[in-house]
């Protein structure tokens, strides 16, 4: 009997582990089915119905890429630089030619003095002052020579910038002729005549490097004349491998927004305005709304480029009432059937090829996913290590094939709700919150699920344009009743705008405050309150503990 019973155990323990060995060969070897061309959808997404190849602005950008004359290293220098396009107030041709004389006077009676300070300690300052760019590195012992050789002179930025920065701040205190009691004026005069040169060199090879580009800019021309622009996928490849547009879109944009800086500190106004709606109009044929949201980005960051340097020419010109309002009503017809904000159907697309690639097509819960089809894919493991055994126990833990893919479209369902409402609304729960999901069940959604950084970028690039509109708006009030409203509710009233712009970070419209004979204009920033309109200068948008505002109007080194 007891030998039967052992038996018995014996083989029910022995059936069982061939069945587990039977369903884990089964759980390994599973195939996926491909089914549907997801890049296909895709193509189908992004072309507007009814559009023809004709019609297409891309195809145009994409020659003007082609005839497109890459910048040399002088002129690399200046694109990339952070500040030469706001400071150029900074530069040797913006002072007065009676200053700029003075101050050439001065580089020749002076530079001789360099000879005796370069005595003292002469490796230390030739390295300084070399005929390489200027403080190329950070060192202490330039800082210290400044400090003690012509202090208030000091500057912390990059290279480039810091050089221009000194420039203008020596040239001031020649032109005025106030000098601190310890003041080198060999050492100075250096510096000056690296500043001039470079200010000289510049600005003629940037003319020089946009006539190269005068063909590149036409073609871009006749696609901005365009009424679509999409990009066709590659629909022998999957999304995971075709899904990526072109990033030189960009390129495209800054090469306008050049042409506009130059027609502006020429100040050819309205050339600058007409190139700056030129760059605008790149900006929103690029953001296809179809596209993924990485691609959107692209078009949102050439809008950007395109509304802050309206911002600048506003500043920096001055306009008749005539002019403005005509400005105005270019912007309002940019965007005349409503902003146009971030969608995530190519993602819900994306998710779906990923199910196809990794799942198996039918038997329980629909599919399972398949441990070896995710090699490539560290994104659902995170940290942890890709060995066959780890990957089995995450496939096994994973629900199935139909409830991840119905988990993904409610969650897709919810996101493009999410859309509708501002920053500061889903802060202060005036939407509900998309609900928490269970890691290890969904881990392919939560890996894949976009997160809300593309709505937080489409809200901010919105509030630059309906602040445009605002700022164009407070200065035709201005121009007609010789002082800015107290009120900005007096602009809709009045009749000069049909809707006052929501601040994505505050509870209302944008903050505004007449100061003086100006105003100011603002947004909360992404700590979510009221500084007072008090930038921090260490954090972009107020992010991060340390908070801050957004500042629209004054324009930064105005």
């Amino acid at each position: 009997m007891k030998k039967k019973v052992v038996m018995g155990i014996v083989i029910a323990l022995g059936t069982t582990l061939f069945l587990l060995f039977l369903g884990f060969v089964w759980f390994m070897t599973g195939e996926p089915v491909i089914r549907v061309n997801y890049v296909k959808k895709l193509n189908e997404l992004v072309r507007p119905a009814g559009a023809t190849d004709d019609q297409n602005a891309w195809n145009d950008y994409e020659r003007a890429m082609q005839l497109y004359a890459y910048p040399d290293d002088i002129v690399s220098d200046v694109i990339g630089s952070v500040k030469w396009e706001d400071e150029s107030h900074y530069r040797f041709s913006k002072l007065a030619p009676e200053d700029q004389e003075k101050i050439q006077r001065w580089v020749v009676q002076n530079k001789g003095e360099y000879e005796k300070l370069i005595k003292q300690d002469e490796t230390t300052f030739k390295v300084m002052i070399s005929d390489n760019d200027m403080m190329d590195t950070y060192r202490y012992s330039e800082y210290e020579i400044l400090k003690t050789y012509l202090p208030g002179v000091l500057a912390y930025e990059e290279e480039h910038d810091r050089l221009y920065l000194m420039g203008w701040r020596i040239s001031e205190k020649i032109i005025k002729e106030d000098f601190p009691e310890k003041w080198h004026r060999g050492l100075s005069a250096v510096i000056l005549d690296k500043w001039i040169k470079r200010c000289q060199v510049e600005e003629k090879y940037i003319t020089n490097w946009l006539k190269q580009n005068e063909e590149t800019w036409q073609s871009v021309l006749a696609g901005n004349k365009k009424p679509y622009c999409w990009y066709s996928y590659d629909e022998s490849k999957t999304m995971w491998e075709g899904m990526n547009r072109p990033g030189w879109c960009r390129t495209l944009g800054r090469l306008g927004i050049w042409r506009t800086i130059i027609e502006r500190e020429e100040s050819n106004y309205n050339r600058a305005i007409d190139e700056c709606f030129e760059v605008i109009s790149i900006g929103k044929k690029i953001k296809n709304c179809n596209d993924p949201p990485l691609a959107q980005l692209n078009g949102i960051s050439i809008l950007d480029m395109g509304y802050d340097q309206l911002f600048r020419i506003l500043a920096y010109g001055t306009f008749s009432h005539n002019k403005l309002f005509e400005v105005q009503q270019r912007l309002e017809k940019v965007h005349a059937d409503g902003y146009p904000l971030v969608k995530f159907e190519s993602e819900r697309l994306f998710f779906l090829d990923s199910v196809q690639l990794l799942f198996t097509d039918g038997g329980p819960g629909g599919g399972h996913m398949i441990p070896r089809q995710t090699e490539g894919v560290p994104a659902i493991y995170y940290n942890v290590d890709e060995n066959i055994f780890t990957k089995t126990y995450y496939c096994f833990l994973h629900a199935g094939r139909n409830k991840t893919i119905a988990k993904a479209n409610e969650m897709y369902d919810e996101f493009n709700k999410l859309v509708e409402y501002r920053p500061y609304q889903v802060k202060h729960g005036e939407v509900k919150k998309m609900k928490e999901l269970p890691s290890k069940k969904y881990q392919l959604v939560y890996a894949l699920f976009p997160n809300d950084s593309y709505i937080i970028y489409d809200y901010r690039s919105k509030s630059m344009y309906e602040s445009l509109l605002l700022v164009l708006s407070l200065q035709r009030w201005e121009l007609e009743q010789g002082i800015y409203p107290e009120r900005l509710e007096e602009l809709r009233e009045g009749g000069y705008l049909e809707e006052l712009p929501d601040d994505p970070y505050g509870p209302g419209v944008l903050a505004y405050e007449r100061r003086g004979g100006d105003f100011i204009l603002y947004s909360w920033g992404e700590d979510f309150d009221d500084d007072g309109g008090v930038e921090n200068p260490n954090s972009f948008w107020g992010r991060g503990e340390e908070g801050g505002d957004y500042v629209f109007w004054p324009i930064k080194n105005e």
